[in-house]
């Protein structure tokens, strides 16, 4: 796997436990994977079992799962802690809820393949019936609210909040002394 891009994944938590182990097991099945690192971010709220969780990824899998604190507010605060922290050349950003499927990384790395410098993002309503365990009116109001998020950023994104996304760790480097390397408009 030494010609793959290595991933650091970044998955912030507050109260994930089952599905944040389940994800971070996911992530370690698939062998196309390079994975280098997977950073659990944590904040002020994060939970105890959450806490005993993370603990437990750490021991089951080493130094290839690390829990870090956030220093910034939110979950792009949560987000730029996890990109500083990065080690890889690439960036994948999850969470821990499974609203981001650890089985659609191997796609989008292939497509990072292909567009090497592309930031690459997942969308739940690209494909018919993507969305598990919502139901009609649930499905409705994401699909309103998702409109309303690309209306108001003027964005061309269809999953604002399921997102999902790979980005070059060189994009993101920093160009002038002082200037922020990256912004994320997710919180």
């Amino acid at each position: 796997m030494s010609s793959s891009p290595s991933l650091s994944i970044l998955i912030p938590t507050i109260d994930e436990t089952n599905s944040l182990v389940e994800t971070v097991r996911s992530l370690f099945s698939e062998p196309r994977l390079n994975i280098c690192e997977v950073l659990i971010i944590t904040g002020e709220n994060t939970t105890e079992p959450t806490l005993k969780a993370c603990r437990g990824l750490g021991a089951r899998y080493g130094e290839r799962v690390r829990t870090i604190k956030q220093f910034l507010p939110s979950l792009g605060g949560a987000f730029r802690s996890g990109i500083d922290a990065a080690a890889g050349s690439q960036i994948v950003l999850m969470f821990a809820d499974l609203e981001s499927d650890p089985h659609v990384v191997a796609a989008l790395v292939s497509a990072a393949e292909v567009e090497p410098s592309s930031i690459i993002s997942a969308s739940r309503w690209l494909k018919k019936r993507s969305f598990v365990g919502y139901g009609p009116a649930k499905l409705i109001l994401n699909y309103c609210f998702q409109r309303l998020c690309a209306l108001v950023c003027q964005y061309k994104l269809t999953d604002f909040f399921g997102m999902m996304g790979l980005f070059c760790l060189n994009t993101l480097s920093p160009s002038l002394p002082g200037v922020p390397r990256f912004t994320i408009c997710l919180a």
